[in-house]
């Protein structure tokens, strides 16, 4: 089955979901997230962050600010920004989910790990470009 085959199912499900659940329901965040993942690997980023906000929202509404479910959908968006080269923006929401984790599950936990090496990652790509910025300007002179 393709991705855009899948994204249809996703949305028959996230209707369900808000008919049976209402809309501040963890099923529904859950539901939105998928759809923002499938999104996103089609490069439909708009779209993509437009889903994770709203599961971020009714999460955070459900569990407040710093529960790992957060965590995880936070650490979706800075995938989201990463794609579209959003660098900062992404290296803040991979801080953000990092500290959620890291104070909710501890630092050795599988999750905390891996939003570390996310942010690893950002920041390796982040001296990249500015080295890159630097090498352009200093053939400029």
């Amino acid at each position: 089955m393709n991705l855009k085959s899948q994204k249809k199912y996703y949305d028959v499900s996230l209707r369900i979901a808000r008919i049976n659940y209402g809309s501040n329901h963890p099923s529904v965040a859950s539901r939105l997230n998928n759809i923002s993942e499938i999104l996103r690997i089609l490069g439909q980023f708009r779209s993509a962050k437009e889903y994770i906000d709203s599961a971020i929202k009714i999460t955070r509404q459900l569990y407040g600010p710093m529960h790992p479910q957060v965590a995880i959908y936070i650490n979706n968006l800075g995938s989201i920004l990463q794609d579209i080269g959003d660098l900062e923006g992404a290296k803040n929401y991979y801080k953000e989910s990092l500290s959620i984790f890291s104070e909710k599950l501890g630092k050795d936990h599988p999750n905390s790990i891996g939003a570390s090496k996310n942010l690893d990652a950002i920041n390796e790509l982040y001296m990249k470009k500015k080295l890159e910025e630097l090498r352009i300007e200093s053939h400029k002179l």
